[in-house]
């Protein structure tokens, strides 16, 4: 058997792992990269131990411009997408190895070695090339009717009762009915068409007959639907949806298509060695017309993809509604006496983190076109109401002159947002769907920006969790800023709370795979915006990594009037060019033998999209930068790199002991802005205050030094510790350099209270606590003599050495003026306490586990007497301490 079709059905199944558009979350395991490894390592031995095919010859002279081609792809392309230009670099340089076998005698290994490399790299190459056209295309088109009654009709030849209607199947177990959705998805497709991409670049080299295309088209379009029966006959016995894309059982189930190729269009053993002399062309106009015509026509798609109207900036004048919508408020403060979930499902700190950049007001009024008038952008988010036509049709004006709508939406049609926000939607092309979306393994699904040619809205975004929101149905020619990878789709279900379906992580009745969650377009003189989740912005979740970022990204694009020349015709007039220099590249490359026209397009392309991809990506920097503030503002940096916490960043946060969610949410009703910073240096660098919790390793030299500038030029530092952590020794390594240091006690326990006023009986209980030594105290521990047992019973109380039994008391400093013999300040020892450096301020605290969400509670929680003073601590800390935020709130 010739191993050709293997080699085709392997590296079409590492594009799997490596896209990761059928994959959970976690795309990168170790059982998904091994897959990666394995599948491209068989497969360039497959295409060595088959009969070769090609002879891949190079004339030396030539070698330097060969190479360049496949080296500028290397280079400048990222990974997978360099793949194969990694393997045709190979392939060359491999032939360029002194080898005994002549173009006329028998290949040798070397001659092997290179074939191999070269037709991977070929095949690779058109499977890149599909993968932006199906990703376009794969995230608008699931639903498939045609195979339902195809499908029951092969499942009831095994015994099991099926039937279908309306495009669904319907399947009888032996106590319940499983409704399917047949699906592209489900038919394998993302396979099959690279399996058929690379029967054609097989069939070109062995120059087969041009009936082989049909022939192999044929055989992949009956197999789909029979697999796809396969494949539901395994969830009937393992009863678990992901039998749909698990590595393991599609490329089992593709091996009866390997024999059924071989058999039916076998390769390699009926043809003759084709050798193909990789020969630079002399340059002339013969050679350089297809090679202009493609380099044109690939920028031309580069450009349909990627390309941004830079459009002319507008004042940035922003009007969010609030007349129609009864959640998301923005007109309700986030203080520091307001708790419960009203108070975090919320939009204040939103509409607070915009007024920074633009002006921003509410509306409360019916939308008419005058009320329009004097704005820039109109936020609607989650209507409880429905819009009046007049309003539409404001709304749509509004746009076609200039204006930029964002519309956000919410899942399953929660509030009627779905049905409220479709009519507005319809009006541009869009429509909101009326399911929810999960990741595959149905827990909440991360998202991450393209490696090339990232959309302005998210090129500065870094990797995105969202929270629980729909999918939407976008235009073919919209911009699609978010194309969901790895998720599902499940219908609503109003029989349920918030309207989510039943058993999200196994539920047969799904779509999967690529789908909109975010999307716009140009419409006359102006643009409209369309989002799926509206929880990220809420107050709980605004500034955690990705959300800031997306929404001034979102505003930016919206805040522009579509340029007079490169307006809303722009994608469409690069569709139509894109194809016709395409038609006229392959024309005239006809004119040259087959292998000499694969490999001038080939070697074209290689050079030819890095350097535009490039170049596009660098215009869409250029032209849509994040805002400057226009307002200053106190951002407070939580520092990842040394720290060791939790925040529900790319997940949920999965231990309470270790998260503090909370305790960072809570600064927002200060007036803070906390944010995230994945290194000490950018923190120091880029915030006025910074956080570091629970350092678990040792800084480095460098930033030791940048710590002492940070100060002297009016930073504000806060370590928060552990005294069970190493004793400190990694926060001392900071505090050490400035005369303060933290020690534990010898009891970890402790009874911790909080007196606001020297004489205040109001306490707060903490499990840990440390002692910090030098600078100026600020909170104290008050300690208590306990009663003796048989282990302890001589065991006296030594405050003078900073040893305290078993019960404390914290309190802050006693001033001067207070009543000191109220007071037995023998036995205090302080855990907070701060020292000026330069014009900044150091501050450490030796007991962080109080501030976690163990000891917080959730920030959807209404907190009893305890958990309020827990707050207050935080608030006083930050606020009179620190001298940070002013803010005591009232609700409206």
């Amino acid at each position: 058997m010739n191993l050709l079709w293997l080699t085709v059905i392997l590296l079409s199944l590492s594009w799997y792992p490596l896209t990761g558009f059928y994959a959970p979350v976690n795309i990168h395991t170790p059982t998904q990269l091994w897959f990666v490894i394995f599948s491209l390592f068989a497969a360039v031995v497959c295409g060595i131990a088959s009969r070769p095919v090609v002879n891949f010859s190079i004339n030396r002279q030539q070698s330097l411009a060969w190479l360049s081609a496949p080296a500028v792809g290397c280079v400048f392309l990222p990974f997978p997408y360099s793949l194969p230009a990694y393997f045709l670099l190979a392939a060359i340089g491999v032939a360029l190895i002194p080898s005994q076998a002549g173009p006329k005698e028998k290949p040798g290994f070397l001659n092997q070695v290179s074939s191999s490399f070269f037709i991977c790299g070929l095949i690779m190459a058109a499977q890149a090339a599909l993968l932006p056209f199906f990703t376009l295309f794969a995230s608008r088109f699931h639903r498939l009717d045609w195979p339902a009654p195809v499908m029951a009709f092969l499942i009831d030849l095994f015994g099991v009762p099926a039937s279908s209607a309306d495009g669904e199947l319907f399947v009888q177990s032996s106590d319940k009915v499983f409704t399917f959705i047949p699906s592209w998805e489900m038919m394998a497709h993302f396979a099959v068409l690279n399996i058929l991409l690379g029967g054609f670049i097989l069939f070109l080299l062995f120059k087969m007959p041009k009936k082989s295309s049909l022939v192999l088209l044929g055989i992949l379009a009956l197999y789909m639907p029979v697999r796809a029966v396969a494949m539901i006959l395994s969830y009937l016995n393992l009863e678990s949806a992901n039998v749909f894309w698990r590595l393991d059982l599609l490329s089992a189930s593709l091996l009866p298509l390997l024999f059924l190729l071989n058999h039916v269009l076998p390769l390699g053993g009926r043809t003759k060695v084709k050798t193909i002399y990789l020969q630079l062309p002399t340059p002339n106009k013969r050679l350089l017309a297809p090679a202009l015509l493609f380099a044109l026509s690939v920028a031309c798609w580069a450009g349909f993809f990627g390309f941004a109207d830079p459009g002319n900036k507008k004042a940035g004048r922003i009007l969010i509604d609030e007349k129609h919508s009864d959640w998301e408020w923005t007109t309700e403060a986030f203080g520091t006496n307001w708790y419960g979930e009203k108070s975090t499902y919320n939009y204040y700190s939103l509409a607070e983190y915009l007024k920074q950049f633009y002006s921003v007001e509410q509306n409360f009024e019916t939308i008419t076109n005058e009320r329009l008038a004097d704005y820039d952008i109109l936020l609607i988010k989650t209507p409880t109401t429905p819009f009046s036509q007049q309003e539409i049709s404001a709304m749509r004006m509004f746009v076609e002159n200039g204006g930029g709508l964002f519309m956000v939406g919410d899942h399953t049609n929660v509030f009627g947002i779905t049905t409220n926000l479709n009519p507005l939607a319809s009006q541009f092309g869009f429509k909101y769907r009326y399911d929810g979306q999960y990741d595959l393994d149905g827990e909440l699904s991360l998202y991450e920006k393209p490696e090339v040619m990232p959309h302005p809205v998210v090129q500065n975004m870094p990797r995105f969790m969202f929270a629980t929101g729909c999918m939407l149905e976008a235009p073919l020619l919209a911009d699609n800023a978010i194309i969901g990878y790895g998720v599902k789709s499940l219908y609503l279900d109003y029989s349920q709370r918030s309207f989510f379906p039943k058993e999200a992580k196994n539920n047969e009745a799904m779509e999967f795979g690529l789908f909109p969650q975010a999307a716009g377009a140009a419409f006359g003189k102006g643009r409209v915006f369309l989002f799926t989740d509206s929880t990220v912005w809420s107050n709980f979740y605004m500034f955690i990594p990705g959300k800031p970022e997306l929404l001034l990204g979102i505003i930016e694009w919206l805040n522009r009037e579509n340029s007079l020349l490169v307006g809303w015709w722009l994608r469409q007039a690069l569709l139509i060019l894109g194809c016709l220099t395409l038609l006229s590249a392959l024309f005239k490359a006809a004119e040259f033998p087959g292998e000499q026209a694969l490999l001038i397009l080939l070697f074209t392309g290689l050079i030819t999209m890095p350097v535009v991809s490039k170049a596009i990506e660098m215009s869409n920097r250029l032209n849509y930068p994040l805002p400057t503030p226009h307002t200053k503002f106190t951002q407070v940096a939580f520092e990842s790199q040394y720290s060791h916490f939790e925040l529900p960043v790319y997940h949920v946060t999965q231990q309470a002991d270790h998260s503090y969610h909370t305790f960072y949410v809570w600064l927002q009703r200060l007036g803070l802005f906390p944010t995230l910073k994945t290194t000490y240096a950018q923190a120091l660098q880029e915030s006025d205050v910074v956080v570091v919790i629970n350092p678990s390793r040792s800084f480095s030299a460098s930033d030791l030094e940048q710590t002492d500038a940070f100060l002297q030029r009016g930073g504000r530092l806060f370590i928060i510790d552990d005294p069970r952590h190493h004793g400190h020794q990694h926060a001392n390594e900071l505090l050490g350099l400035f005369g303060v240091n933290m020690h534990p006690t010898p009891n970890s326990l402790a009874d911790v209270r909080l007196f606001r006023t020297a004489v205040d009986t109001n306490t707060v209980k903490a499990i840990y606590a440390g002692v910090v030594q030098g600078g100026r105290p600020r909170l104290f521990a008050k300690a208590f003599l306990q009663k003796a047992t048989n282990d302890n019973a001589d065991r006296k109380a030594e405050t003078d050495t900073g040893k305290l039994p078993v019960n404390i008391q914290l309190q802050p400093q006693i001033e001067k003026n207070e009543a000191q013999s109220r007071v037995d300040t023998t036995r205090i020892l302080p855990v907070l306490a701060t020292k000026n450096v330069g014009r900044g301020m150091l501050a450490a605290l030796a007991t962080s586990f109080l501030f976690t969400d163990k000891q917080m509670g959730s920030t959807m929680s209404r907190p009893d007497d305890m958990r309020r003073r827990i707050y207050e601590l935080e608030y006083w800390m930050f606020r009179d301490v620190l001298e940070l935020g002013s803010r005591k709130m009232t609700r409206k």
